[in-house]
């Protein structure tokens, strides 16, 4: 009988597996998500979502970012970007701001707009929207797309405020990064198309340059326009096809293609690099780079995004134990999946102490060859896919409560990495088909094909040892003399707190009726405030494993990354300026805003 229940769950599995695998070519879009095409290429996406209610949030997603410049147009897009508010065809310069800011947007330096290596994102968040408002932000849209004056006069002021911003901007963080990358990819665009652009290139900057650039790389088929909250649909896509319909690229104009940036170098030899300025905290890092050839979307690929996010969050929960001052180290992340669409990234990294950063280098090391040599226990999985199991069901849970700026910012980030967005639920089965054929010596096998070659070792911080490189080459070289055991989890203690002592006594119990305040008054003197609110059912902290969150430190931002993908709660990330931006997991989010 036992045999016969395995045998009837397995083929269950199987077939739920094999229904899902059937579709692989095109998985199921979301319901909720209206989308169509203009005969001109535009792409859109309507959602009609009423959290918060009369709130519209509007994005068009440009697929043309910095990596598209030539050498004397470097910070041309970011420019671009900024002129798109000093007037077009049917708004004279000094009214797009005033009607900008009548849709109720604030208005400041890429406070609407952001550009980044491979796209440019216009952004409206109507947060009282009606009818009248949503046409008028349409409207704006369309006169950007295509219709803007560029003259003369405002691109003078326009180039002192980026030339002031980029002086602005320019930091030992984006100097370390940029470094990073140049160590990275070596022989890459990456390293010299930064979207923020280069001071020369910028004040070389003139009308017909940035014209140029404009009617090459702003058309229909690389534009996708985006628009969530509390929406009517048909009319709404009536706006558009009447707005942009006549949209034609202009005769210069470059088909839309993906950039192809050189492929990283499968490294033969252990290679180091260092920087150091005394505002920086230190972080040592151990990673490698393989070149790859990105899958479309589909069930496949949602199945090595699984066995990455696993991989990440178990070599996490390793290290996470080591995370106490007493051993040197304050934070970790471990960085799992693909980049810029030719690269596959696995990458530890540990906060030290400033003079702990050669005991980071050799935990580093022997946490990725003890897995690569021992793998993984059943147990390790097991609590892996517990954890990842959870977080789809809550995802589900909240599913219909998502914030539209959430949803929109997703699906700008979808877009872009070419991702179908579809239902939590579809999700949820994915995994759940999925899920019982993944074994951990899959998962060994996994970072096997990950970990290519030799790796490299970065350090940055604030103070500059003596011959830095070669003390992280010999710090490395010497933790490989030393051998490894199979790794065995610490037991977990027994939480101190098993008592709580008597219940407090409630002498007072009131509620305020202007603001819903509960106030509960105990014996001594201890006050309670309870509040009622209608929030979405899975915010952000619960739509994040804490205990698998990934931290950057990175050009004065801060990444986090869930360890798995939901539909539109797939990460955050903050800049300075309350800048928001959805990230996916299993993709290391390196786009310098600009």
């Amino acid at each position: 009988m036992p045999k016969i229940l395995f045998l009837r769950a397995w083929l269950g599995s199987l077939l739920l597996l094999l229904c899902f695998v059937a579709k692989a070519d095109g998985l199921s879009v979301s319901p909720r998500i209206h989308q169509g095409q203009l005969d001109n290429g535009l792409k859109y996406q309507l959602v009609d979502n009423k959290t918060p209610a009369n709130t519209v949030i509007m994005r068009m997603r440009i697929a043309s970012g910095s990596l598209l410049e030539a050498e004397n147009e470097q910070g041309l897009m970011h420019l671009l970007e900024h002129m798109a508010f000093k007037g077009s065809a049917a708004v004279p310069e000094g009214d797009m701001i005033p009607r900008l800011q009548r849709l109720g947007l604030s208005f400041g330096a890429d406070t609407n707009a952001v550009t980044e290596f491979t796209q440019t994102v216009y952004k409206f968040n109507i947060t009282q929207g009606d009818e009248q408002k949503l046409d008028t932000g349409l409207m704006l849209m369309r006169e950007i797309a295509d219709r803007l004056t560029l003259d003369p006069k405002a691109l003078a002021q326009e180039k002192a405020v980026v030339l002031a911003e980029l002086k602005e901007r320019t930091s030992a963080g984006l100097e370390n990064y940029r470094n990073q990358l140049y160590f990275w990819y070596p022989s890459s665009l990456l390293p010299r198309r930064f979207p923020i652009g280069e001071v020369a290139s910028i004040k070389a900057a003139d009308v017909a340059k940035l014209r140029s650039l404009y009617q090459r790389f702003y058309t229909p088929e690389r534009t996708t326009l985006i628009l969530v909250g509390d929406l009517d649909i048909a009319r709404t896509e009536a706006q558009i096809k009447q707005l942009f319909a006549d949209w034609k690229p202009h005769p210069q104009a470059v088909a839309a293609a993906q950039v192809k940036l050189s492929p990283p170098v499968v490294r033969k030899q252990p290679q180091a690099d260092a920087f150091f300025d005394p505002s920086l905290p230190t972080q040592v890092s151990l990673g490698v780079l393989t070149p790859i050839k990105p899958k479309p979307d589909g069930i496949e690929r949602r199945r090595q995004l699984m066995l990455e996010s696993l991989l990440s969050n178990m070599l996490y929960q390793r290290l996470q134990p080591h995370l106490f001052a007493e051993e040197g180290f304050t934070d970790a992340s471990v960085e799992i999946g693909e980049e810029f669409g030719t690269a596959g990234r696995v990458q530890l990294a540990l906060a030290t102490l400033e003079d702990n950063w050669q005991d980071g280098v050799v935990l580093l090391e022997q946490t990725i060859r003890q897995a690569l040599q021992y793998g993984f226990s059943n147990e390790e999985l097991q609590q892996a896919l517990k954890r990842q199991h959870k977080q789809y069901q809550l995802n589900l849970a909240g599913s219909n409560t998502i914030h539209s700026l959430n949803m929109a910012e997703a699906l700008v980030s979808m877009d872009a990495e070419d991702l179908i967005p579809i239902e939590p639920a579809d999700e949820l089965a994915i995994f759940e088909a999925l899920a019982p054929q993944i074994t951990p010596a899959l998962i060994q096998h996994t970072l096997t094909e990950l970990w290519q070659g030799q790796p490299w070792i970065y350090l940055s911080g604030a103070k500059a040892p003596t011959a830095a490189e070669q003390q992280l080459l010999t710090a490395y070289e010497n933790s490989l003399l030393q051998s490894v055991t199979p790794y065995k989890a610490k037991q977990a203690s027994e939480f101190a707190y098993q008592s709580f002592g008597e219940p407090g006594k409630i002498v007072a119990d009131k509620r305020e009726p202007d603001t819903g305040i509960r106030q509960l008054r105990f014996a001594n003197g201890t006050l309670l405030n309870l509040k009622p609110t209608e929030l979405e059912q899975a915010m952000w902290p619960s739509a994040c494993h804490w205990d698998s969150v990934i931290y950057h430190f990175r050009a004065k931002k801060v990444w986090a990354l869930c360890s798995i993908m939901p539909l539109f709660t797939a990460g955050w990330s903050s800049t300075p300026g309350n800048s928001w931006r959805i990230s996916l997991p299993g993709r290391t989010s390196r786009q310098i805003l600009a």
